[in-house]
């Protein structure tokens, strides 16, 4: 997945809430991991295994972590989702 840092702009361009914050998916390509469980273009990523994601660059040292199973927290609208897939 392609992800960056939401900005007001990126937050209009995705049409989410303009005062959110946080990393946002940008891009899905079909068939891969991320799309396998679940990531959709516009989730709002909090945490990786417990790490909370505030930006780009937490998500290398959250992400090099060896896991069984990655465990996703995304925003999503108005909801929060639990997205989980093997590591």
């Amino acid at each position: 997945a392609t992800m960056g840092n939401l900005s007001p702009a990126l937050a209009d361009e995705l049409e989410l809430d303009y005062l959110a914050t946080g990393v946002v998916v940008t891009d899905v390509a079909p068939g891969s991991s991320s799309f396998r469980i679940g990531l959709r273009r516009g989730d709002v990523v909090l945490e990786v295994n417990g790490t909370k994601i505030g930006k780009v660059a937490d998500l290398p040292p959250a992400l090099a972590r060896v896991a069984r199973e990655w465990r996703i927290a995304i925003a999503r609208g108005d909801e929060v989702l639990s997205l989980v897939g093997g590591g």
